[in-house]
């Protein structure tokens, strides 16, 4: 009977292919976005984790303030260099201890400028963070004891301002002040939240409160603990400490946070979770639609089929043989439009697509898509500037823009040797992507923009 059900179904199919193909096709649909949405979820949830894990399982990061909450204050005072000093000298079981503050300045060099992120810390923060000395040397103690204007850069400042040449040596002037470059720090690459672990300027803790800050003041401790020592003893005997350095009573709550990686993971993680919930919500409604769209086109069919249905009832089919084939039949639409979903979601993180989006001013300023590009990151790049600048006589040649949403300095310079290859430009500006475009399209986002005579 199951048999029979199959055939018949199948010449009813193949009978009305047209009708066939639209009915899967919303079940196509519906199921390649469910897998991508997912998978596109799951994929950053896990690089985040990733990212996090890279930092260590052993490790704390200590900052002021309470946790957001109903009745909770934000406000805390912050800690001093003789906390960490007290962290690292009265808890057993603490391998290192780097106090540190950062701040966004503007770095100049060999005639160049670059805004950057200038660390003040310890030689502590190189060893916790996994940052390797590729040239040069870390902090002396006298150095950071007088808080002597030194530094250690990133790759990415090493680029910008001295195009791969040798920094050692060299001067590099912060806010005011003069430091000596005195090495430099093995590349890195981007972090999971999109941020260029490379574009950076390590001085001492002592000179940034005293050059930039103004103020002794730090807003975080990072912690490593030694391999197996108990986490949570640490973590508490910590708590301990600082409760009593910041002379807390017994009835106040903590003015401060402690946090391990694994904590950290476990927060980012189920954020990044029901965004990945959501996602899979929004794309199950077309799964949900082409149900529907099966369920209608069935319906249709049954009344269309009236007289079949009456032949086969006055033949001595059964109502029960009857209801099986119109249940076999849609199950079998179903599975196609699943397989089909399946295939086609599978072939599109295959074939790695990367959508382009254009801008055209002259054009009224109207959006599109434009051509997709197809494999590698670089590759993609290098055909999107080609196609862009290649044989163009009507650019602008007094500057062009590099903006992107935390890309790699490896995909920056790949965009920038491929814009010299095409165009003469005076200057080519790098800058990053405002917070719009950068949640709306995802990190590692790239575009040139240029003018036009």
């Amino acid at each position: 009977m199951l048999g029979n059900a199959l055939l018949l179904a199948l010449r009813q199919i193949f009978r009305n292919p047209m009708r066939s193909i639209l009915t899967v096709l919303g079940i196509v649909i519906g199921v390649a976005a469910v897998i991508t949405m997912v998978t596109v979820g799951n994929g950053a949830t896990q690089q985040v984790r990733d990212q996090i894990a890279s930092l260590g399982s052993d490790s704390l990061m200590i900052r002021p303030g309470q946790r957001l909450g109903p009745g909770q204050s934000v406000g805390a005072p912050s800690f001093k260099e003789s906390d960490a000093e007290a962290l690292a000298t009265q808890i057993a079981g603490i391998k290192a201890v780097a106090p540190s503050r950062t701040s966004t300045q503007v770095v100049v060099a060999n005639g160049k400028n670059w805004s950057t992120s200038v660390i003040g810390t310890t030689n502590d923060y190189f060893s916790i963070n996994n940052l390797t000395i590729q040239e040069g040397r870390n902090f002396e103690q006298s150095e950071l004891r007088a808080g002597s204007a030194v530094c250690v850069i990133g790759q990415t400042v090493k680029k910008e301002l001295f195009e791969n040449h040798d920094a050692l040596g060299k001067l590099l002037r912060v806010k005011g002040f003069s430091c000596q470059i005195i090495g430099e720090l093995e590349q890195k690459g981007q972090s999971g939240m999109g941020m260029d672990k490379d574009d950076v300027v390590i001085i001492p803790l002592n000179t940034f409160q005293r050059r930039i800050s103004g103020n002794v003041r730090i807003p975080l401790i990072t912690v490593a603990v030694e391999p197996g020592s108990d986490i949570e003893r640490v973590k508490e005997s910590s708590r301990l400490l600082l409760r009593e350095r910041r002379s807390l009573s017994s009835s106040e709550m903590d003015n401060f946070n402690i946090l391990d990686t694994s904590e950290l993971i476990e927060t980012i993680s189920k954020t990044t979770q029901v965004l990945t919930m959501l996602l899979g919500a929004v794309a199950a409604v077309s799964l949900l639609v082409g149900g529907i769209g099966i369920m209608n086109i069935m319906l249709v069919s049954v009344t269309e089929r009236t007289k079949e249905i009456g032949v086969r009832l006055a033949i001595g089919a059964t109502e029960r043989e009857v209801l099986l084939q119109f249940l076999v039949e849609s199950i079998m639409l179903a599975c196609f439009g699943g397989l089909l979903g399946v295939i086609l979601a599978f072939g599109a993180s295959v074939l790695q697509l990367k959508p382009c989006i254009e801008v055209d001013n002259q054009d009224g300023s109207r959006m599109h898509v434009g051509k997709k590009y197809r494999g590698k990151m670089e590759n993609c790049l290098r055909s999107y500037v080609k196609d862009k600048l290649e044989n163009r006589r009507d650019l602008d040649l007094k500057r062009v823009f590099i903006t992107h949403s935390g890309s790699p300095a490896h995909d920056i310079e790949v965009v920038k040797e491929e814009i010299n290859r095409y165009a003469s430009f005076e200057t080519v500006h790098v800058t990053r992507a405002n917070c719009t475009i950068s949640s709306h399209c995802g990190p590692r986002t790239l575009g040139v923009l240029f003018m036009t005579k």
